[in-house]
């Protein structure tokens, strides 16, 4: 059977990625090598399926496309740059955006509507972030420091191939589905 990675994001506006990546250096001076994410693979994932069967696509895009005509488009704000600590040796370092009902509960219903398909959500607590930057070396504390507080309207969410490449993955946009519901903000 043939499979792809797949995961569910929320695509970052390239002006607001190339704004915190920039960031990023002098925010973080002092921790080490850091490596930067490319642009163009800056999202917020929502569910990260693994690999799904190809002949299995169609339905999950119709079934999502689905969840996503019934959510109202929303602006999602991201002020905070934070270490996550994956092992003693390795950390992300991600833009936590404000807690925002709209989003969890998006991630929720499309997590919701991947389980009815088949897929077997992860046991750990979802914990939004867009992947900046990652560090090999010796861990820090998971700490918060301030990053430029910016703010978009999330109005799609994508359907993502993931291909694993020497340095970074490869994300490729399989699926663009609108938020179609009647905006409440």
């Amino acid at each position: 059977m043939s499979v792809q990675r797949i995961f569910i994001a929320l695509p970052v506006p390239p002006e607001l990625g190339q704004l915190w990546l920039s960031q990023v250096p002098e925010v973080l001076e002092g921790v080490g090598a850091l490596n930067l994410q490319p642009l163009a693979n800056l999202h917020l994932t929502l569910a990260f399926l693994g690999d799904w069967p190809l002949t299995q696509q169609q339905v999950l895009q119709q079934s999502l496309a689905q969840v996503c005509r019934q959510h109202s488009p929303f602006t999602l704000t991201v002020s905070q740059l934070g270490g996550w600590q994956l092992s003693a040796k390795r950390e992300l370092w991600v833009a936590w955006p404000e807690r925002s009902l709209p989003l969890l509960n998006l991630q929720q219903q499309l997590n919701q509507s991947c389980q009815q398909l088949g897929w077997v959500a992860s046991s750990q607590t979802y914990r939004p972030h867009i992947t900046l930057a990652r560090y090999r070396g010796q861990a820090h504390s998971e700490v918060e420091k301030p990053l430029a507080a910016a703010s978009w309207r999330v109005d799609q969410v994508i359907i993502y191939r993931s291909d694993l490449g020497q340095q970074n993955s490869i994300y490729t946009p399989l699926a663009s589905l609108p938020l179609a519901g009647k905006a409440l903000e």
